[in-house]
């Protein structure tokens, strides 16, 4: 049986000084190092604790902050312990809250839960900023906590006991773009195919696994794949090309499909959908919006999933932005709909509605700068997803009804992203002779 994973999330240091790391003289640590007991003691094997500051956890050495994010999007439940430090200082911290509330967007099961600590921060703390934008409610909190038994009964409310446990280890969102992508693999290749294609990797990061059978190497083949989304389009071709006979081509352009996104980073993504929880406009930059990168913030945002709609307009004009967005609802089937039916439909439409409106000025200007237009936009269209394309750069300060998407985009990955998916493009087409 998979065990339950459970993401602690903290920040114990107390300054740059030697006692910061000694438990006996950090009292911030020694909590951490309490409760983890604790959760040992109750749950047994029954939950992996996934922390950052154990000799279970990261090894010397290792690549942490990847194997953070392996962590991330592995685990089925996290616990955010929000010292002094946590909530004022740690932007890791800040990270963890931010992905682990996208987590619970996706899914709606997934366990988040603050903990407050005994006169460090107060349940107020947390409506504040950006842990008020992120929802990290002050009324679903462990409160006051000050000795590790009440972090855990806290968390035997939340969690249950180890006999209901299995039942809340669901499928996480990576897990099963993991498992699509390992069926992709062990539909179209045997095990000795699948053994050459691991061994055929010349590559010094490549995971320390030792798979010894078809799915397990399809497996240790995928983990490869996720490892490192910045590097995923060329393992991609690495693995294609060392896979005989060839993979289906259609399987090939699925798994691109699946993976191309993955170089966004996980904190920006998850702004698109927390935007809609909280009615904000995004601002977002980048020098190739909205013909490659918006399509893949989006991709990456809701994996898996088309259940979305894209909307691109060109102009910051009330009346024609206004039609522009009614002209992709105004056909239902052979009718043609007039504005007030566009509307109706617009806000009874099923799945998400993602409208792009570009920048029109170095600064972004346009919509960033119009609330009035803003606050007609949101009254008539209360669950659309507007995106504001800022240009090259994010502005520093954008107003209260206005969510920027951070960290903000580098040009340099954007432009070496959207490189390497036009070369990975090429290599396939020439792989299969199109």
């Amino acid at each position: 049986m998979t065990a339950f994973k459970l993401f602690i999330s903290h920040s114990s240091r107390l300054d740059e000084s030697e006692d910061s790391d000694n438990p006996e003289k950090n009292p911030n640590l020694k909590l951490l190092f309490d409760v983890m007991n604790d959760i040992d003691q109750e749950y047994g094997n029954s939950v992996e604790i996934l922390v950052d500051k154990d000799e279970h956890g990261l090894p010397v050495g290792h690549n942490w902050e990847k194997r953070l994010n392996e962590w991330l999007a592995e685990c089925h439940a996290a616990v955010i312990l929000f010292s002094k430090r946590a909530l004022d200082n740690s932007n890791w911290v800040k990270k963890e809250a931010a992905i682990l509330s996208w987590r619970r967007e996706l899914d709606k099961d997934f366990i988040l839960i603050p903990v407050v600590l005994h006169n460090q921060t107060n349940p107020d703390d947390l409506a504040k900023d950006l842990f008020g934008t992120l929802r990290i409610n002050k009324n679903q909190c462990i409160r006051d906590a000050e000795t590790s038994q009440d972090v855990l009964n806290g968390l035997k409310i939340a969690l249950g006991d180890k006999a209901t446990l299995s039942a809340k280890c669901k499928q996480t969102p990576f897990e099963r773009l993991e498992r699509v992508l390992t069926k992709l693999l062990t539909n179209n290749a045997d095990t000795e195919t699948l053994e050459d294609a691991w061994l055929a990797i010349d590559d010094p990061n490549k995971p320390d696994f030792h798979p010894n059978s078809e799915v397990k190497f399809a497996h240790a083949l995928t983990r490869y794949l996720l490892r490192d989304g910045e590097k995923c389009l060329a393992s991609f071709k690495t693995v294609i090309n060392n896979i005989r006979p060839k993979l289906k081509q259609d399987n090939a352009t699925e798994f691109l499909e699946y993976i191309r996104p993955l170089w966004v980073d996980a904190k920006a993504a998850g702004c698109l959908p927390l935007a809609l929880t909280h009615q904000k406009f995004v601002a977002q930059n980048g020098n190739h919006l909205p013909q490659y990168t918006f399509r893949r913030y989006t991709e990456r945002a809701w994996p898996m999933d088309n259940s979305y709609k894209r909307v691109y307009t060109s102009t910051c004009d009330e009346i024609p932005l206004f039609e522009q967005i009614r002209d992709n609802f105004k056909q239902s089937k052979t009718v043609t709909l007039d504005p007030d039916q566009c509307d109706a439909r617009i806000n009874s439409f099923d799945d998400k509605i993602l409208i792009f409106i570009p920048a029109f000025d170095q600064d972004g200007g346009g919509l960033l700068e119009d609330y009035e237009l803003r606050k007609k936009l949101r009254t008539k269209y209360p669950k659309v997803i507007f995106i504001l394309g800022t240009g090259e750069t994010l502005p520093e300060v954008v107003a209260e009804d206005i969510a920027k998407v951070e960290p903000p985009l580098d040009k340099n990955v954007e432009i070496s992203q959207m490189n390497a998916e036009a070369n990975t493009d090429d290599f396939l087409a020439q792989f299969y002779g199109n």
